[in-house]
């Protein structure tokens, strides 16, 4: 038997032209919400001036929505959503 998820996952991205510095404020703010676990960079290390903008924050489940309406009001976050939905098939 497998335990049940506690966590989801927040994808954020930040609106284009955002500098490093107020993505690191706004990643501050983020990772101070009730019911965030960890907030960090999509894609470590990138370079690419838009991939660098995307994030992801690991949230409570029970405080999923609370916190993505939060992230959301925070200044330069262009959207703030939860990832799709998959199932894995076998063929």
């Amino acid at each position: 038997m497998t335990s049940p998820k506690r966590f989801t996952d927040i994808f954020i991205k930040f609106k284009d032209g955002t500098s490093d510095n107020d993505v690191k404020a706004g990643m501050e703010k983020i990772r101070s919400i009730s019911g965030v676990f960890n907030a960090e960079a999509l894609f470590k290390g990138e370079k690419d001036s838009e991939l660098k903008l995307m994030q992801v924050a690991k949230v409570n489940l029970v405080q999923a929505e609370d916190a993505r309406l939060k992230i959301a009001k925070i200044k330069n976050v262009e959207y703030a959503e939860y990832g799709a939905k998959r199932k894995l098939m076998k063929s």
